[in-house]
């Protein structure tokens, strides 16, 4: 069936790859709830995709549904394919991401600031802020959000959440404020640190989880040389702290039935 932005097929889901550059995220509770509505409803809205060589098709629109429907085992799934010519442009493609996912929220701001970088060389800034919608102000304004959001979840107390809005103020631009967003939080915690009883500030960044912890002299000594080891193996941080917590839940959790 012909629609007015392409052909609306049912597609071999198998056949359709993520492409590289969707600045679009969603965090563990949205894709859950994704999974939920997409499982009791149906998928109701088509994905948009371009075809590419070797008969496969690449998304740039609905990236997030494409992956649900694969954990639902979904063997087909409702596309919209954009089959002219000018679909084969990849500026063009990275142009459409970008617009079909300005509107939404959840934005990763590198991914974002480098998809919009990269499409206003080609088309300028003026002209793709025209077409959007979309400004640098509204970027560093989701960012500062972010990081809000995780600074009250850690207990900083207004104060804070006030200074980094005056250094967001101060900057006014989404990139530079990514630049020195570890310098900005560094004073934050200096300033404000003894006000949080556990001494912690958490974040959202970059699609990662960021973590600033004050510990004292002999247990950075620790820290230092656990990160000289891993560095030397060339073993995975993450993955060693990760086990380390794992421990340490099923102990918390151990207590916690044994007191029930």
């Amino acid at each position: 069936m012909k629609t007015l932005g392409g052909d609306y097929i049912e597609l071999d889901i198998d056949k359709i790859d993520l492409n590289p550059w969707n600045p679009n995220q969603m965090n563990e509770k949205e894709f859950e709830r994704l999974i939920r509505e997409i499982n009791e409803s149906g998928m109701i809205a088509p994905i948009q995709v371009v075809p590419m060589p070797k008969g496969r098709y690449r998304v740039i629109g609905g990236a997030h549904r494409l992956q649900v429907c694969k954990i639902l085992e979904y063997e087909n799934i409702p596309a919209v394919v954009l089959t002219e010519e000018k679909w084969q442009d990849e500026g063009l493609q990275k142009l459409e991401t970008v617009r079909l996912n300005i509107i939404k929220g959840g934005l990763n701001p590198e991914k974002m600031m480098s998809l919009y970088n990269s499409v206003s060389e080609r088309y300028g800034d003026e002209a793709l802020s025209d077409l959007l919608g979309f400004s640098d102000e509204r970027a560093l304004a989701k960012i500062v959000g972010d990081v809000k959001r995780s600074m009250k979840d850690a207990g900083l107390p207004d104060e804070a959440i006030s200074k980094l809005e005056d250094e967001a103020e101060k900057i006014k631009d989404s990139s530079k404020f990514l630049d020195h967003l570890g310098e900005i939080l560094e004073k934050i915690y200096a300033t404000y640190g003894e006000t949080v009883d556990n001494r912690f500030i958490y974040f959202d960044w970059g699609g990662k989880k960021h973590l600033y912890l004050e510990v004292k002299g002999p247990t950075f000594k620790r820290v230092q040389k656990v990160m000289a080891y891993l560095k030397k193996n060339g073993l995975n941080a993450d993955t060693y702290f990760r086990a380390i917590m794992d421990k340490a839940i099923e102990e918390i959790e151990r207590e916690n039935t044994d007191g029930n």
